[in-house]
């Protein structure tokens, strides 16, 4: 049985990626569906062949890897929905530098800088709680001035049920500057690297919703999308929540991952965990007053 000790001592040889090859080989075909791609259509493994040959990463070597997600696709024709599974490119960051340092254009960057609710950047994160934003610029040789990115904390940090996630939480300010980074040099280099994405910017496609439902698919991730959302769904959002209304808001959540929209589905989902949060004080408040069955009187009272 091959293995991945095997698979990366086989590098450079009968699983080295060719520009000129048309299509997978079959020591290939059998090494990605090692890796978790043997559900993949041909059609997916085509544009999966054609990234590897045109960024040079070696998908063997987890330079560059294709990600399947469970998501909701829509059919105008039949207005319906059904769940399929829809195949995301992504590369470590270091993956993104190699290829934005072979085109010969890439002189460096400025960054990362972070900054809190006052909006004010800084060079070092020192705070123990995450900033809310991060931005990195990426100096190209053609470029007459720095392509800077900026990366909401709220947008991209995954979570749980119990908030966020380790990585997210013991190393907040890295995880941010790994999406900014990622964000700049895609910006800055679209022709090399349009189309694929870090592990970090794609947390919140791989976590499911903390209210319920899955997360949101991309709108690049190909499927074709449904009608905008409504007029007055942010109004009916701030609705739900000033009502504390969870049924309300996994409505208005599935609407959102429907559309598409992952801002949104990222706004509810927080705003679900602070409902609930709200609930379970007002109920931890309202048991603390009672001992035994009994009810404590307030001493100012009595």
């Amino acid at each position: 049985m091959t293995t991945s000790t095997t698979i990366e001592k086989q590098q450079g040889g009968a699983l080295h990626v060719s520009p000129g090859q048309t299509e997978w080989a079959p020591e290939q075909q059998a090494a990605l569906r090692q890796l978790g791609l043997e559900d993949a259509t041909a059609g997916d493994m085509s544009v999966f062949l054609h990234v590897c040959q045109r960024t040079g990463l070696d998908p063997f070597a987890r330079q560059l890897y294709m990600i399947g997600r469970k998501a909701k696709q829509w059919d105008p024709k039949t207005r319906s929905e059904s769940w399929t599974t829809k195949y995301t490119i992504q590369a470590g960051i270091d993956g993104l530098r190699l290829v934005a340092d072979r085109t010969g254009k890439y002189v460096g960057q400025l960054g990362p800088q972070w900054c809190g609710e006052d909006g004010q950047w800084r060079d070092v994160w020192l705070s123990d709680k995450p900033p809310a934003a991060a931005r990195v610029a990426v100096l190209r040789q053609d470029f007459r001035e720095p392509l800077w990115a900026v990366a909401i904390f709220r947008e991209y940090a995954q979570t749980t049920r119990d908030g966020l996630t380790r990585m997210w939480a013991e190393k907040p300010a890295l995880m941010i500057a790994k999406v900014a980074e990622a964000l700049a040099l895609r910006k800055a280099f679209p022709q090399d690297l349009s189309g694929i994405y870090t592990s970090e910017e794609m947390s919140q496609a791989d976590q499911a919703a903390a209210i319920g439902g899955p997360a949101a698919p991309g709108a690049d991730q190909g499927s074709t999308p449904p009608p905008a959302l409504p007029e007055g769904f942010d109004e009916a959002v701030a609705e739900a929540i000033r009502d504390e209304d969870l049924d309300g808001l996994l409505d208005l959540h599935a609407m959102a991952v429907q559309a598409g929209h992952q801002v949104h589905v990222a706004r509810i989902v927080a705003a679900g965990k602070q409902v609930r949060a709200r609930i379970a004080e007002r109920e931890k408040a309202a048991q603390d007053d009672v001992v035994d069955g009994e009810v404590v009187e307030d001493p100012e009272t009595t």
